[in-house]
């Protein structure tokens, strides 16, 4: 009898043990799942985010707000309300909205509006400035966006937005002292061809130039030299006479460009007359009845541009 008490303990012992060690090895399998799948979705977002440039560039967000974006928000002007009152940086809210998938396609994107909007509110709020253009900035780099904005300004749908952005931009430059000539080029100017003096982007340069150069008067930057950079002496001379055939913006752009290209070339008075056909060679160019025009031409500025788009 004591043998078979032995035997039914010893039994349930063993059972007990068997238990145990199944509910710990299930424990640990669960756990390692939780963590594999978080480690996997972690890398997902890692791997999917850094083909956007975004872990690329080093911006702050967390793994919780990533996996968070694995799904848009299923009220978005309750979720941006909710984000506001909790002072989520234009970041988390660019991620959360999934603009990181939006490409070439930001200014098509039904939540880019929304996202530019919670920027200027949430910029109100705390009182700093709109990280719009940072944020922009850090996802694309500086000549990505500027493509993208100049091509939106080019589309009636997205023009007015990619004007605000475009003055942020510009503003943006200014701050970090992007030389004249760099913008120049981000610009795409040095693509413009023959009707640039007529192109509103190379007005928006001229006064980019005239704040650079009163904010910075030890860097002093000269309107011709990107031109001739990009393009012949000849061609400059080109581009000068087809403005000089546009509306009133574009005979003022025409006028300057001559001035500063006569002072490179240091044309003589007279030469610089004969040029744009004021008068012929070896006439008294003083006594010329279309001196009036010419002499405004000497001293017409960069001052003289007109803001208006």
């Amino acid at each position: 009898m004591r043998a078979v008490i032995t035997f039914v303990v010893a039994a349930l012992l063993l059972v007990t043990s068997i238990s145990t060690e199944s509910a710990s090895a299930a424990t640990k399998v669960a756990s390692t799942t939780y963590t594999e799948a978080l480690t996997n979705g972690k890398n997902f977002l890692s791997e999917h985010t850094s083909e956007q440039g975004e872990d690329r560039l080093g911006i702050s967000v967390s793994a919780a707000e990533k996996i968070k974006a694995l799904a848009l928000p299923s009220d978005i002007p309750k979720a941006l309300q909710r984000w506001l009152k909790n002072e989520k940086t234009a970041m988390i809210a660019f991620v959360r909205l999934q603009l990181t998938k939006a490409g070439t396609k930001l200014f098509d994107n039904p939540q880019f509006v929304p996202w530019l909007k919670y920027a200027d509110d949430l910029s109100a709020q705390t009182g700093k400035p709109s990280a719009a253009i940072s944020t922009l900035t850090a996802q694309y780099g500086d000549d990505a966006l500027a493509r993208l904005i100049n091509q939106a300004v080019k589309d009636s749908r997205t023009k007015d937005t990619a004007l605000r952005l475009q003055a942020e931009q510009l503003h943006h430059w200014l701050a970090n002292k992007r030389s004249p000539d760099e913008v120049f080029k981000l610009l795409e100017l040095d693509q413009a061809g023959n009707g640039i003096l007529r192109n509103p982007l190379f007005r928006t340069w001229l006064n980019y130039l005239n704040k650079f150069n009163h904010e910075n008067p030890s860097m002093k930057a000269s309107l011709i030299t990107p031109l001739y950079k990009h393009y012949s002496n000849m061609r400059v001379s080109i581009m000068v006479k087809e403005a000089s055939k546009g509306d009133q913006e574009a005979v003022i752009v025409a006028r300057i460009v001559e001035n500063e290209h006569w002072l490179s070339n240091r044309k003589t008075p007279e030469a610089a007359f004969v040029s744009l056909r004021l008068i012929k060679p070896r006439d008294n160019f003083l006594t010329s009845n279309r001196l009036a025009g010419g002499s405004s031409t000497s001293t017409t500025t960069t001052s003289d541009i007109p803001t208006k788009r």
